[in-house]
């Protein structure tokens, strides 16, 4: 009877290995097709997985990746919540505080947010308790609190300072001594991140601000070379575009003047930059020279595409006129800048 008990025992294993070896092929055939972006075909393989394992570890990790493959954030929500109270012990539970707290951020939910930020911040694998608290200090400074988030950045460099998100701190610090006022600091900061990371999208970002900076102290050819920077090094950023705007600008000031109207046609407004950028090419490749502007429509940023500037309504109204012949809608603004050359001494 024993070695026949033994037989059985030896299949049974047999039996329970087998199936988790599969699950475990599943789960790789799952992600490549989350990642060519069949999310309906990649999100039965997970649900599959999921009822099926007996493993924990690999009903853990199929749930977590079942839930990326959901597009409703509501429904996220939900099973991020269901996830973190199933599998308390589980490493990904602070991935899912993590993508939770993401969620609540794109919501405008601020207190959930930084709930959920400081949990992910505990974790002890180094990448997500950095990323949390990138996020922690980035959403205190969203919340206008600056000596928090200098605290949260300052925490952030003594703890990691071989992070791929290093530059990423230094430049948060560079916010907070702006929002300051605070503006020889924050310049040190910037200029930090372009020699850390000369050739990285935070020192277009460094670059923009310190440009900002330089034109706050009415340092007009400073601001000219920080911006003329960011345009050779970075043509296709964000920065690069709002940079021409500035530099457009520095052009039209007037000396001795204090304010001056300009005029711009706005073509479009989105919610993301990445549309933006999108829209902002393909008016390029028609031989147009827009520029980037973001403001705010209540707790929302927009990011607007234009054309300009023009020194007269009658200008901008013919350029208007020419787009529209090629069926390019848009409308005219006008606004007020401040531009004077700071007069040191001559």
């Amino acid at each position: 009877m024993k070695p026949a008990g033994l037989a059985g025992a030896v299949l049974l294993a047999v039996f329970i290995i087998m199936p988790e070896s599969a699950w475990t092929d599943d789960i790789s055939r799952g992600k490549s097709l989350l990642k060519a972006g069949k999310l309906a075909a990649a999100r039965r393989i997970f649900r599959n997985i999921y009822r099926g394992s007996v493993s924990g570890a690999l009903k853990a990790q199929a749930r977590f990746l079942f839930i990326q493959t959901l597009t409703s954030m509501t429904a996220r929500k939900k099973h991020y919540q269901l996830f973190i109270k199933t599998f308390k012990r589980s490493p990904l539970v602070y991935h899912a505080y993590y993508r939770i707290a993401c969620l609540f951020l794109v919501e405008g939910s601020y207190i959930n947010a930084e709930r959920f930020f400081i949990l992910a911040s505990a974790s002890h694998e180094k990448s997500i308790a950095a990323k949390a608290l990138i996020k922690l200090g980035q959403l205190a400074l969203k919340k206008k609190q600056a000596q928090t988030a200098l605290k949260i950045f300052t925490k952030f460099i003594r703890l990691f300072p071989k992070s791929a998100l290093f530059t990423q701190a230094l430049l948060g610090k560079g916010h907070v001594y702006r929002a300051l006022k605070r503006n020889k600091l924050a310049s040190r900061q910037y200029l930090k991140v372009l020699e850390k990371s000369p050739g990285g999208s935070a020192a277009a970002q460094a670059l923009y601000y310190l440009g900002n900076l330089s034109l706050r102290n009415r340092e007009f050819n400073m601001a000219r070379d920080f911006y003329r920077k960011l345009k050779s090094r970075f043509p296709n950023s964000l920065e690069a575009y709002l940079a021409v705007r500035r530099l457009r600008l520095i052009n039209l000031r007037l000396p001795g003047a204090k304010k001056i109207r300009i005029y711009e046609i706005q073509l479009a407004a989105f919610r993301r930059s990445k549309r933006a950028l999108k829209y902002v090419r393909r008016l390029k490749r028609k031989g147009l020279r827009p520029f980037i502007h973001r403001y705010k429509v209540g707790r929302s940023m927009l990011v607007s595409v234009r054309i300009g500037y023009y020194r007269t309504r009658s200008e901008a109204l013919k350029m208007l006129r020419r787009l529209k012949r090629r069926r390019i809608r848009g409308f005219i603004r006008s606004r007020y800048v401040k531009l004077k050359e700071r007069n040191h001494g001559r």
